[in-house]
């Protein structure tokens, strides 16, 4: 027996989540002539134009946020998703790329380094990368600013999160967000990314139980942290509906 609508929790989303949260169905992909970001991630070649390689990219930019201010096309190269760029020397995300980053130790701990960077950017520190469970640093007003003002870095934080779920490091997302949701609605530093945590950062999440867990939080920030940020949970009865669907079912 199908549940009826009263028992599904439906969480609505806008049509431009559903390629990414259907991880790009219909589309190859998969060309194995590109591997640019590959080869970039294993510390091979340097980003383009006149770029340095990964690790020394690392060294360069760790608590330099100057530097990260300027460095629009190597943030494109940290965390490349299965979507163009306008920055003609990158190179969209083959799904042979990702399968071998998963594989490959040394290029998952480069790609923690490269989310800690940009944490520290953003103000926050990663304190337990198995939980994912952030905290403010002590910088955090000045860089909460520049998520604030500057539509670049929030943009960024988009595409942060869609890399770290291409790269099967979706655990981290849900604290990510429960964190700044927290953030957003419970401080003025960051109230005016509200819209921006609704429409861009949440609907990354690829989970339906994560994505509904944080929505309901979104609702009461003040309450507990839903139980999914550190233990798995009991997946509820959640259907994801996307605005380019057939809505006439949902209506009462």
């Amino acid at each position: 027996q199908h549940p009826t609508n009263a028992e599904i929790e439906f969480v609505f989303l806008g049509k431009e989540a559903e390629a990414y949260r259907t991880e790009y169905r219909g589309q190859n992909l998969n060309n194995r002539s590109l591997d640019k970001n590959l080869k970039f991630h294993k510390n091979a070649i340097p980003f383009l134009p006149d770029g340095d390689c990964i690790d020394d990219v690392h060294k360069a930019c760790t608590s330099n946020y100057d530097l990260i201010d300027k460095s629009q096309w190597c943030f494109q190269w940290l965390f490349p998703i299965h979507e163009s760029s306008t920055d003609k020397n990158t190179q969209i995300l083959q799904r042979h790329e990702k399968k071998t980053m998963i594989k490959a130790p040394d290029i998952m701990r480069r790609i923690l380094i490269s989310y800690r960077i940009m944490l520290g950017y953003f103000g926050v520190l990663l304190v337990d990368e198995n939980s994912g469970r952030l905290e403010r640093s002590n910088v955090y007003v000045e860089r909460y600013e520049t998520i604030r003002s500057k539509k670049n870095n929030r943009m960024r934080i988009t595409r942060m999160l869609k890399f770290l779920g291409e790269v099967d490091l979706e655990r981290l997302k849900l604290p990510f967000l429960v964190f700044f949701a927290r953030e957003i609605c419970m401080s003025e530093l960051l109230a005016d990314c509200r819209v921006f945590l609704e429409r861009s950062w949440i609907p990354t999440l690829r989970r339906d139980e994560d994505l509904a867990s944080c929505q309901r939080f979104l609702r009461d920030p003040s309450g507990p942290e839903p139980a999914s940020v550190l233990t798995p949970s009991v997946p509820p009865r959640v259907e994801v509906v996307y605005l380019s669907s057939d809505l006439s079912r949902y209506r009462k």
